[in-house]
């Protein structure tokens, strides 16, 4: 059966068998359109070459089918989502970008997030370390902290250092959140961003030599 291309009015000719396997749709070997084979009236059109009409069959039999592929790339682009949201529940810090994705997406997938912890951006805004009113022994500090993270992040370490004129350490503590929070606030209740507290701790005095301290949350 002798066909004509729409596009260009190229000639193309092609028996039942191979249209059959082409699906019926012939790919023009002069312009590349693809369209389906319809029989033209031969004194309309002159006769082609025979070697005009093999490219546009062969090139039509060639097509290939794209739709699995397609499919294939899909599914890889879905697994990469799930793998990216999985690992930024399992490294918050390192994939903290990923994080809203994995938000979105654990209560699906059944993990858990991890807490984001960024104790660097907790900021110490006021301190002050003053005798005990009620033992000479002991010392009294208050610290105003704040969370300066856009995200809740857990309570941190409370780390207190005193140093002597040389900068050298006197005597250090760390305070976990259970002895530094006042009531009724809760170690599992995580600090909210922006939100700022102020917290008071009771601690023996660490002798004459303790010249100066820091707060620092770790």
């Amino acid at each position: 059966m002798r066909t004509r291309c729409p596009q260009c009015g190229a000639q193309h000719e092609a028996t039942e068998a191979q249209l059959a396997r082409a699906g019926g749709r012939v790919r023009c070997g002069r312009c590349g359109a693809v369209f389906a084979a319809g029989p033209v009236q031969q004194e309309l059109f002159p006769q082609p070459a025979a070697e005009d009409l093999a490219p546009a069959l062969l090139a039509a039999e060639a097509a290939p089918r794209r739709w699995p592929w397609a499919l294939l790339a899909l599914a890889l682009a879905a697994a990469l989502i799930l793998q990216a949201a999985w690992a930024a529940a399992r490294h918050p810090v390192r994939l903290a970008p990923l994080r809203p994705l994995a938000e979105r997406l654990c209560p699906r997938l059944g993990c858990a997030l991890r807490p984001v912890r960024a104790p660097g951006r907790i900021a110490v805004l006021a301190h002050d370390v003053r005798r005990h009113p009620d033992d000479p022994r002991a010392l009294r500090a208050q610290v105003v902290l704040e969370n300066r993270a856009p995200h809740p992040q857990p309570w941190p370490l409370l780390e207190l250092v005193f140093t002597d004129t040389g900068g050298r350490v006197v005597a250090a503590r760390r305070f976990r959140p259970e002895e530094y929070l006042p009531p009724p606030r809760s170690p599992t209740e995580p600090f909210a961003a922006g939100a700022t507290l102020r917290a008071e701790l009771d601690l023996m005095d660490p002798g004459p030599a303790a010249a100066g301290y820091a707060f620092t949350p770790r």
